[in-house]
């Protein structure tokens, strides 16, 4: 029996997995000994630059 159909949902369409998202790189960041909330602050300053 093969697959008939896959669903790519990339911006949130169908399912709003942001949250999701950002914990789990949250939780990955914290694992390898990062601060997550330091590489956010970094990143969002990056943003407005």
């Amino acid at each position: 029996m093969g697959v008939d159909l896959v669903i790519f949902d990339c911006d949130g369409v169908l399912v709003d997995s942001e949250q999701a998202s950002d914990e789990a790189i949250a939780a990955t960041l914290t694992a390898s000994g990062l601060d997550a909330r330091e590489i956010e602050r970094a990143v969002g300053r990056l943003r407005t630059m």
